[in-house]
């Protein structure tokens, strides 16, 4: 592409902010149509990584930026659950790595390669945080999600950490498994 335009600046100020991704709706705000979006993936200025997230050809990749485009591409309300949210909280023995696990309203209906869908008729505002930005479920949220899925040990050694780390107290746990 010879010469960026006004709206491809604005674009690529709005990818600046997201780890070098934006979303087909900002990219209609900014003055894309559907058709000049199309056109610049075909030229190789942009790479489409989802039906409604692309990301600005040369960007870096990693699986941090790859979590951030589905984050994108499923739209809002979403969260990174379960293992991926253990992993951005730093639990022990947790990595970032696919299949991202996230959560959304039962109500809506998404399917992701590479990603499981997990769905909840209540997400209250307590068992959200954000994570560099990220949106995630709470540690303690985090924690009772992979109560389900971890052998003891595992689980014993998430709670150690998000203790140590300060992402819970005893206290604020205890009242969350009430609830």
């Amino acid at each position: 592409m010879p010469d960026m335009t006004q709206t491809d600046r604005r674009i690529a100020a709005i990818a600046t902010g997201q780890l070098g991704a934006f979303t087909r709706t900002q990219a209609h705000d900014a003055g894309l149509s559907d058709r000049q979006l199309r056109s610049r993936v075909q030229s190789g200025f942009l790479i489409q990584s989802g039906p409604n997230a692309f990301r600005i050809a040369g960007a870096p990749t990693n699986l941090r930026t790859e979590l951030n485009d589905v984050l994108l591409d499923v739209g809002d309300p979403v969260w990174c659950c379960a293992q991926t949210a253990a992993a951005l909280h730093g639990f022990d023995g947790f990595a970032l790595r696919r299949p991202f696990h996230l959560l959304l309203p039962r109500e809506r209906s998404v399917v992701r390669w590479n990603t499981r869908i997990h769905r909840s008729e209540r997400i209250d505002l307590i068992d959200t945080a954000k994570v560099d930005g990220l949106p995630v479920t709470s540690p303690v949220r985090t924690l009772l999600d992979l109560a389900r899925v971890l052998p003891g040990e595992q689980l014993a050694a998430c709670l150690d950490s998000a203790l140590r780390d300060g992402g819970t107290n005893e206290d604020l746990l205890h009242r969350r498994v009430q609830a």
